[in-house]
């Protein structure tokens, strides 16, 4: 998923599934063979941003393993950047347990179809998310743009396809608790920047029983970021060479 941040109303139509409505001037695969490889790219004027999504598949068990890596461009230089979410969900029984560490998030689960498994998130080091400016961050709950953040939900198991709609309602809390703060601290008034409205804090709840998990990375310029899900088949891992060369 992903929305654009110069206009905030975006949120309103964040991408997520591939709809006429749209509006994208170019979206579908570039290159494929059918089953383990495929590359495709969507430009997204009205969000704007571009992106190119390559992924790959490694024979194992339970399914064996997979990776995608997307990777693209804001299309204005001059730009408060976009937000790029990725998600996982668990529908059935399991568990699945979210960590953000080290500029990676990672997720750890078991479910009786997929076994153990293993998934992690990882943004290029090079990523440049955009800065918030020197008042905004003497705000009290106001903090600099993290390279990659998580929110964990729990939603009734038969829900989980409302993902979208679930991170929305997120979004905007969020952008209106940060709005309050600033306004409260500063008297600043609006426009806000975009990055600082509605990029997310990690917020993981200890509590188990979480079924719906998000990542959040915010950029500005070249991106690019790795999703890597891994069997417990050993012969089946995914480093980053493997993606490099695929």
């Amino acid at each position: 998923m992903w929305f654009g941040l110069d206009n905030q109303r975006n949120w309103d139509s964040i991408r997520h599934s591939c709809e006429l409505g749209d509006n994208l001037s170019e979206y579908g695969y570039a290159r494929h063979n059918g089953r383990d490889f495929g590359e495709q790219i969507m430009r997204d004027t009205d969000h704007g941003v571009e992106i190119k999504s390559e992924f790959i598949k490694v024979p194992g068990t339970n399914g064996g393993s997979w990776a995608a890596r997307f990777s693209g461009r804001t299309l204005k230089e001059d730009t408060d950047g976009v937000s790029l979410m990725y998600y996982f969900g668990l529908e059935g029984n399991g568990t699945m347990v979210m960590s953000v560490l080290d500029d990676m998030l990672t997720i750890r689960g078991k479910t009786p179809e997929l076994g153990r498994f293993n998934i992690r998130i990882v943004p290029a080091q090079s990523n440049v998310s955009p800065q918030l400016p020197e008042n905004l961050l003497k705000v009290d709950g106001i903090s600099s743009v993290s390279k990659i953040s998580g929110v964990a939900l729990k939603v009734p198991k038969t829900e989980v396809w409302r993902a979208k709609e679930f991170i929305s309602q997120k979004v905007v809390a969020s952008a209106k608790t940060r709005m309050i703060k600033v306004i409260e601290q500063t008297e600043k008034k609006a426009p806000f920047p975009g990055h600082m409205l509605f990029s997310l804090d990690t917020d993981i709840p200890k509590k188990k029983g979480k079924n719906l998990f998000f990542a959040q990375m915010v950029v500005r310029g070249e991106f690019s970021f790795d999703v890597v899900y891994e069997c417990a088949d050993e012969s089946a891992k995914i480093d980053n060479e493997s993606i490099d060369t695929a």
